[in-house]
């Protein structure tokens, strides 16, 4: 009963608006010049939602391989590793940001950024970006880069021209004579009000951030064309970047509500996709943007699915999902899983497991000696529904670093150790691969709609019934630290018969009278999935 009042509040959000869809959208990037991909760098496809299929490798940029010595990796570093990403089999790389910042530390944080075209000298050259992309498409890699539409550094030329009063870039922030005296406070307790020469500038995540006025259009125009200049030079897509912060209620008195998620902000990403995205779609060369939608209501991922009964983001990245991954928590997995299958074909969601921020600890350190919980977590991300995102490291169980927050996560990856896992067919890294390959050949893992079966061990293990095109799946996913002899599943009405072979694991099977399957035994934190013929 719960999840049928989700369910349909769900369905509220993502509907109720189409009935009273504006009969002409509004354009929020008026003056942008028409999408020119470059045809020899870009790589074509003829399917629009090619995302879904998609198995992204998040990579730190600084962290992960330098090519030069100087400590620091870079765009050149990925080149050297792109054969070996492809032997892992993901087809998606998704870079941190790599535009020239105002970041210091050495692992370079990059979301303060001071030019949008121009990668930052520590991590390359332009050049550096192209040959990239020219050598991931040539094995088939599509490239996305993070992209940060809320703000940008305080040595930005924008903004310091803006710090002007009389500058025509002034409305370009959001500038105030006076700071208010209650709310306003976002992340902590502290103003998000700024002071300068007598004035306070907006930015919700430090000083060093100017929040961009989003209701200034010529801003708006701005960053549209520096995202344009990249997706024309042949990236696949964007991570978008706090997407909840893009517009403040000026008028209100600073509360919570007033700093996130107006309804601005998802208009501004339903245009962003239909005037800056779609274009490409026409041409052959569709691009995907995916939302970094931070909020542990489900409820909150749909806000930038759709707007007013048109499609906004492509993907919004899952954060309630993190504690059933975190947790091996089957019950929590059932019924996110569940929610999920009943959303509409274009509210995708994408899942993962840790990440560059303090969203998750990374599961070398999570599940430090305890081999089998590392390898179930890691089977529920790439078995599961929704598109899989591994953060760099994680395909070797590299652990975190010991240093405080958020840049524990972001330590270079451990090549040594990689070096000795694509060696060892038992290791996590071929666990991943295998996996990936599993995902890879099945339709019915990437595209199919959970729906859960029951079984004889309760809430202990999951049973996930799958279909796509004529491929039909049951994936298996056991949350217990308990063997099991036997394993009794259930199978729907039409199908009371063996499955044809185990693509992932083995056992004898067997189909009783009662139409019930039979399987075993199972192990602790097993995983298996079987094949039913078309």
């Amino acid at each position: 009963m719960r999840l049928m009042r989700v369910a349909a509040a769900a369905l509220l959000v993502l509907l109720v608006n189409g009935a009273a869809a504006a009969e002409t959208p509004t354009r929020l990037f008026a003056g942008l010049d028409p999408a020119k991909p470059d045809r020899a760098q870009s790589l074509a496809t003829d399917h629009s939602d090619w995302h879904k299929d998609a198995i992204v490798y998040h990579l730190w940029v600084a962290a992960f391989r330098d090519s030069d010595g100087d400590g620091i990796g870079d765009l050149r570093g990925i080149i050297q590793t792109l054969d070996t990403l492809q032997e892992l089999g993901v087809n998606t790389l998704w870079l941190s940001p790599f535009f020239k910042s105002a970041s210091t530390i050495r692992n370079l944080h990059g979301y303060d950024i001071i030019d949008h075209r121009e990668v930052d000298p520590r991590l390359g050259k332009n050049e550096d970006a192209d040959a990239l992309i020219r050598e991931a498409h040539a094995r088939g890699l599509r490239l996305i880069f993070d992209f940060v539409p809320n703000h940008l550094s305080t040595q930005h030329p924008w903004f310091i021209e803006s710090r002007d009063p009389q500058s025509p870039k002034r409305d370009w922030f959001v500038w105030r004579d006076h700071q208010p005296t209650n709310g306003w406070t976002g992340f902590d307790r502290r103003s998000d009000w700024h002071a300068h020469n007598g004035a306070y500038y907006y930015g919700i995540f430090w000083s060093g951030m100017p929040d961009v006025n989003h209701r200034n259009a010529a801003v708006r125009l701005e960053l549209a064309r520096a995202a344009r200049y990249w997706l024309d030079r042949g990236f696949d897509g964007i991570r978008m970047d706090a997407v909840r912060y893009l517009y403040e209620n000026l008028k209100g008195d600073g509360a919570k509500a007033d700093q996130e998620d107006q309804p601005e902000s998802a208009a501004w990403f339903e245009a962003w996709r239909r005037e800056v995205m779609d274009p490409y779609t026409a041409q052959g060369y569709a691009k995907f943007m995916v939302a970094e939608n931070w909020t542990n209501e489900r409820e909150g991922l749909l806000t930038y699915l759709r707007y007013e009964g048109r499609p906004g983001v492509h993907m919004t990245l899952n954060f309630p999902m993190l504690r059933a991954f975190t947790q091996l928590d089957t019950a929590v997995a059932r019924e996110l899983w569940e929610w999920g299958a009943i959303l509409p074909p274009d509210a995708w969601l994408g899942n993962f497991v840790s990440n560059h921020d303090m969203a998750a600890d990374r599961p070398g350190t999570l599940f430090a000696g305890n081999p089998e919980k590392l390898r179930a977590q890691t089977a529920w991300l790439l078995l599961g529904p929704g598109t899989p995102f591994i953060y760099y490291g994680n395909e070797i169980g590299q652990p975190q670093g010991q240093q405080r927050g958020d840049t524990r996560h972001r330590q270079p990856l451990d090549h040594k150790e990689l070096a000795k896992q694509r060696d060892d067919q038992d290791s996590i890294w071929h666990w991943h691969r295998r996996l990936i390959q599993v995902r890879r050949d099945h339709s019915s893992l990437r595209r199919g709609k959970a729906r859960f079966l029951e079984t004889d061990a309760g809430n202990k293990v999951l049973a996930l019934w799958r279909e796509a095109d004529t491929e039909r799946t049951l994936t298996i996913l056991s949350g217990s630290a308990d063997s099991l002899p036997t394993l009794t599943v259930k199978l729907p009405r039409d199908l009371q018969r063996p499955p044809a072979k185990w693509v992932l694991g083995s056992g004898p099977m067997l189909v009783n009278d009662k139409g019930a399957l039979s399987l075993g035994p199972w192990a602790p934190f097993e995983s298996k999935v079987l094949l039913w013929g078309k």
